[in-house]
């Protein structure tokens, strides 16, 4: 299924989920090839300065999930990330999704930025690309922003360890008036190992946007009970 499918997949419950509440709701969808797969849908928290908390914890039998994200429908910003771990003896194949609904913004807006951290830990821990597929894909409305690190890409630690990378991309989308964001994650994690995924995406309205995306994607998963 293409990053556009998904979404037009997570959309009706989240938008059910939204009229419902009256409140912030944003759409988290996970799938591995163990079988699992879910949407949840996320009451946001506020934190002051326009900007949500969204959590969400996930423990399966055969991975756990913890999603920390800080969201800000009215700039249109998202930051944070997944903690991932694998508690089996093979490899996982994941494809995690964050949607956030965005309010009205001015139809002029077409500067974004992204950035992406990654931090594998384990005994001969690897992350790698799914065939086709980038590690990091965003889209706004439906239409893909950009993607890093895509296939094939692999990183690995020899021995017991930790190993990380860093990633930066920027571009111009036209955002017109009201929808969402997205940010998907598409990998395969080795057995027996944990990986930390960072980051923010947003549309820079105004100097000083920048540094309101790189504090929020200081904000890393935290444990938090489903």
């Amino acid at each position: 299924m293409s990053f556009k499918q998904m979404i037009m997949a997570m959309l009706p419950a989240g938008l059910l989920a939204l009229n419902a509440q009256g409140d912030t709701i944003a759409l988290m969808d996970v799938s591995a090839s163990t079988g699992f797969a879910e949407t949840y849908a996320i009451a946001g928290t506020d934190i002051g300065n326009e900007q949500q908390l969204f959590s969400q914890q996930i423990i399966d039998d055969s991975f756990s999930v913890n999603a920390n994200f800080v969201g800000s429908p009215e700039n249109a910003f998202i930051g944070g990330g997944f903690q991932i771990a694998n508690a089996t003896a093979g490899q996982i194949d994941f494809t995690l999704e964050f949607l956030l609904p965005i309010n009205e913004l001015d139809s002029s807006l077409n500067d974004w930025a992204g950035s992406l951290t990654i931090a594998i830990t384990g005994f001969d821990a690897s992350i790698e690309s799914l065939l086709n597929e980038p590690i990091w894909a965003a889209a706004a409305n439906g239409e893909l922003m950009g993607t890093m690190l895509v296939d094939p890409f692999e990183m690995g630690v020899d021995g017991f360890g930790t190993e990380s990378i860093a990633a930066a991309i920027e571009g111009s989308t036209p955002f017109e008036g009201g929808g969402y964001l997205a940010i998907r994650y598409a990998f395969a994690l080795s057995p027996g190992d944990s990986v930390v995924f960072g980051g923010s995406l947003g549309y820079i309205p105004a100097p000083g946007a920048l540094a309101l995306l790189g504090m929020a994607s200081l904000i890393g998963p935290r444990r938090r009970r489903s």
